[in-house]
């Protein structure tokens, strides 16, 4: 469920970095700030979309940010383990 890994995002990187996951994965403009138009993409992208699940496209785009961070080689693994986790319960 998408809603899981964005909660999860907001809860670890703050609301505006979870909304831009959210918006790069949806194809929208990445503004940080959740409206009408992210939520319509969502739901449409959800119904619509091809490959990868949009849960898999929202925890990729998480790995990426984790990684470009300059304190990740502290912190990498403990950061992709929750993302992996919360990716497994959004899948069930």
């Amino acid at each position: 469920m998408i809603a899981t890994i964005v909660f999860d995002s907001a809860v670890n990187e703050g609301t505006t970095k979870a909304a831009m996951h959210l918006q790069r994965c949806v194809g929208v403009v990445t503004d940080g700030i959740v409206g009408p138009n992210t939520v319509s993409a969502a739901w449409a992208w959800r119904i619509t979309t091809g490959g990868l699940r949009p849960e898999e496209e929202i925890f990729l785009s998480r790995l990426s940010r984790y990684a470009s961070l300059k304190d990740q080689r502290y912190f990498f693994s403990g950061w992709a383990r929750r993302s992996f986790k919360m990716l497994k319960v959004a899948q069930s």
